[in-house]
């Protein structure tokens, strides 16, 4: 939902009411994960990809685990 992809897929999908995307956000799902529910999460970037910084932005997602002590491991791979 901080991306402009996500406001063109989640508002298309669910409406212009941003409260309801949350529970189809990642990085919003995240935060409320108990912490026997965790699940470790890999991603595998490429650094090339040109939509990295606009579209994907991974740093939104290493933030969150990182302040919700949610497993995860961001590996950016040089192209």
């Amino acid at each position: 939902s901080q991306v402009p992809w996500g406001h063109k897929a989640l508002g298309g999908y669910l409406g212009s009411d941003q409260s309801k995307w949350h529970a189809h956000d990642t990085c919003e799902i995240i935060k409320t994960v108990r912490e026997e529910d965790r699940l470790h999460i890999l991603v595998d970037q490429g650094t090339s990809d040109v939509f990295l910084e606009e579209q994907l932005k991974p740093h939104l997602l290493q933030e969150v685990c990182d302040a919700h002590n949610h497993p995860l491991t961001l590996v950016s791979v040089d192209e």
